[in-house]
């Protein structure tokens, strides 16, 4: 009975450590870190609290404001929260990869310096009416988009979240929380970043200073025949709902070269001045697997594809465009060819 009891508990014990291996939420540690039951603490909001509240679902601040590093804080490759503002300056480097931004750049820049990142509400003092390459009567495009709207982090004018409520929170809903051990699109949890829908490989530190082998994998398709390749799944396909005339291949990009737009969702080409790329985390590809990280890929395959943020950054970075890097300097001494990341013989 003993030595029976002891398998039990052995196998239970087993079972529990599998569990919590695999299926981790979003979002871990004391509930306290994101909620508070009464909006009070000692009979007044704590200072590291949103001063406009009480917020909905009973959190101490609002998006940008959990998402905004404090003053004398940064990333740092161990923070929980990844922060995509900050009060201090942001360390962007060069490319983005050796500072403290992450993946998708910072809003830092875009307080006070326009097209240096997407002009969310709450954040930028500038905004265009319409988003640049928007077309309502292209497949998957999102609106119909009203006069002077303004993109909001999620919902149905922002990027993460559902898109059928204009509501941030409701859009939101449940996506902290879930398991998100497998980010298929399935459901918001299992949406890569909270994007609803989108497939691919999350880094589990947010791309803090990336490498080879560490990094965001995206999920991509070649576009074929001149037309968009329309999988939901896809990092670019989400771009698209707001910037639909720079993938669209009719009369907008075309299908071959000389291109009238740069290509997006088109394989790298295996040869000329395109073979000798090797996965760069400056100007990284998308593939169409995207069950692992992909440290090594082959140009003119499907683990090799051009995406939008191949160039860009999601959020924001200090430079023009939202480009990775300073393309428009260069060849000043403050600019950098990022191109040649995969133009290799134009360097």
């Amino acid at each position: 009975m003993v030595k029976r009891l002891s398998i039990i508990i052995i196998t239970f014990s087993f079972l529990v450590v599998t569990v919590s291996i695999t299926a981790q939420a979003r979002v871990t540690g004391p509930c306290s870190d994101c909620h508070a039951m009464h909006y009070s603490q000692g009979g007044q909001a704590l200072s590291d609290w949103g001063s406009s509240g009480p917020y909905r679902a009973l959190t101490t601040d609002d998006c940008m404001g959990c998402h905004t590093a404090p003053p004398g804080d940064q990333n740092d490759g161990a923070n929980k929260t990844p922060y995509v503002m900050s009060v201090d300056t942001p360390d962007y480097g060069t490319t983005g990869t050796e500072g403290n931004t992450l993946a998708g750049g910072s809003f830092y820049w875009m307080q006070t310096v326009a097209a240096t990142g997407h002009n969310v509400e709450g954040i930028a003092t500038a905004f265009d009416i319409l988003p640049p390459g928007y077309d309502v009567s292209l497949p998957g495009a999102r609106g119909p988009w009203p006069q002077n709207q303004k993109v909001t982090c999620a919902g149905t004018y922002g990027c993460h979240g559902t898109t059928d409520t204009e509501d941030l929170y409701a859009a939101v809903k449940g996506g902290h929380h879930g398991n998100d051990a497998e980010t298929d699109g399935s459901t918001l949890a299992k949406s890569y970043r909270l994007l609803y829908g989108v497939a691919g490989k999350e880094d589990s530190d947010w791309e803090y200073r990336p490498t080879a082998s560490f990094h965001n994998q995206y999920k991509a398709v070649h576009r074929s025949g001149g037309e968009q390749a329309y999988d939901s799944t896809t990092i670019s396909y989400l771009c698209a709902q707001c910037h639909g005339q720079f993938h669209n291949g009719t009369g907008n990009v075309g299908t071959s070269s000389p291109w009238l737009r740069h290509p997006t969702d088109v394989r790298l080409p295996g040869d000329g001045e395109y073979a000798d790329y090797t996965y760069s985390v400056i100007a990284p590809v998308g593939s169409q697997d995207v069950s692992a990280v992909l440290p090594v890929v082959t140009p003119g395959t499907e683990n090799c594809i051009v995406i939008c943020i191949s160039c860009h950054r999601a959020h924001g970075s200090e430079h023009d465009k939202i480009m990775r890097w300073n393309y428009k300097n260069w060849p000043g001494p403050t600019g950098y060819n990022g191109c040649a990341i995969c133009h290799t013989s134009k360097d």
